[in-house]
């Protein structure tokens, strides 16, 4: 993280959450939600990411933050309620 200058690490690891390790050292630990459903897991962790990029660096939210809302737009997304597959399926 030192050599390139990189300032937040993000491991996801599915249903078992995940967390943020920051350059100084902190680790913040996130939970996954529970599903009620599991329609398609396919691009969840794109979907993290993107979700935890807006809220984090558009939004201004905090690491802890930013983590558990995009957990619950990732959760959404596997449980097929958010966005459709035919919004996800290049032509």
């Amino acid at each position: 993280m030192e050599s390139f200058e990189i300032e937040e690490a993000v491991i996801t690891l599915g249903r078992e959450g995940g967390w943020v390790q920051t350059r100084d050292g902190l680790k913040i630990n996130y939970t996954a939600n529970r599903l009620e459903t599991v329609a398609d897991p396919t691009g969840a962790g794109d979907v993290f990411f993107a979700a935890y990029l807006l809220s984090r660096f558009i939004k201004n939210r905090g690491i802890a933050d930013a983590c558990q809302y995009a957990a619950g737009i990732a959760a959404r997304q596997v449980e097929g309620n958010y966005i459709s597959l035919d919004r996800l399926v290049l032509p």
